[in-house]
């Protein structure tokens, strides 16, 4: 066994570990939780793989060297790979956010359909339409739902970022005008039930 031998069985368990701590913080129910948690992880990961990356410290006795050379290989590793859980996760709370999105969307425009105009409130679609007025997952509120004057209307979560972006006052939805909110904007000018 050389000096600096890895011992896989550390590296993996390491890995595990590290992952256990990413799941049991992608398991927290509310946004500011989750995102505490997860940032006290990537502040954790940045230092790790810091580390990692400097040269190896003196050791002692050989059952250190292999168990810090160990501990290197595991904390690049998931170094390596950390970033893009972090990037699927914000990816899937941003998926899921435009699936509720989209689901309001088609039921205000039953609504419509039936009553010829959209709902002064999103409650008003509870139970007919959907189950549940789901929550901004980013905001840990209600969505913004607002009737425009030309009878259409609305409906924004705030994004990752938590905070109301600027919106474009031509109804475009250009991402760069709109930061990161999702957007649904709904105009009325043809009447329900017509062919477009």
């Amino acid at each position: 066994m050389g000096r600096y031998e890895v011992e896989w069985d550390i590296v993996f368990a390491r890995i595990n570990s590290w992952w256990d701590r990413e799941i049991a913080a992608c398991r927290l129910t509310d946004l500011p939780s989750r995102k505490a948690a997860l940032d006290t992880l990537d502040r954790e990961l940045e230092e790790r793989t810091r580390q990692a990356k400097s040269e190896m410290q003196p050791v002692t006795t050989l059952f250190d060297s292999h168990r810090v050379a160990s501990e290197q290989v595991a904390d690049l590793l998931i170094g390596l790979f950390a970033p893009a859980g972090s990037t699927a996760r914000f990816i899937e709370e941003r998926g899921n956010m435009e699936l509720d999105l989209t689901k309001l969307a088609f039921a205000l425009a039953h609504f419509r359909a039936e009553h010829g105009t959209y709902p002064e409130k999103l409650e008003l679609l509870v139970p007919k339409y959907i189950p549940t007025v789901p929550e901004d997952v980013f905001a840990g509120a209600p969505l913004l739902y607002q009737l425009n004057d030309d009878g259409g209307y609305l409906l924004l979560s705030v994004g990752l970022d938590g905070v109301r972006d600027k919106i474009p006052e031509n109804g475009t939805e250009d991402a760069e005008d709109s930061g990161d909110d999702l957007v649904v904007r709904m105009r009325a000018d043809a009447p329900p039930n017509s062919q477009q």
